[in-house]
């Protein structure tokens, strides 16, 4: 809200960050009362945007809005058998 993404500046940008970190907390809670049996694939999606996030916090207002932000293939291995890991430990 009262954003214009074409003058989006630092401040701005820190506030949807701070905003969506919320959201990550809030979402977290959630996926921990699912069913070990559900829990999976939503906590893959949870951790894969969570690093997507994190991705994004390092980089300039300015080179996102003209960039693709991607997680690599490589990565997004190690996230997928992190998240097996963790969901099969329960250590969510």
């Amino acid at each position: 809200p009262n954003i214009k993404i074409e003058s989006l500046d630092v401040i701005q940008k820190k506030d949807i960050e701070a905003d969506i970190e919320a959201d990550f907390r809030e979402g977290l809670k959630g996926i921990k009362m699912l069913p070990k049996s559900s829990r999976g694939g939503v906590y893959l999606a949870y951790i894969y945007y969570l690093e997507l996030l994190k991705k994004i916090k390092k980089m300039k207002p300015q080179y996102i809005l003209k960039n693709r932000v991607r997680i690599s293939n490589f990565k997004k291995t190690q996230l997928m058998i992190k998240s097996i890991i963790q969901n099969k430990l329960n250590w969510l």
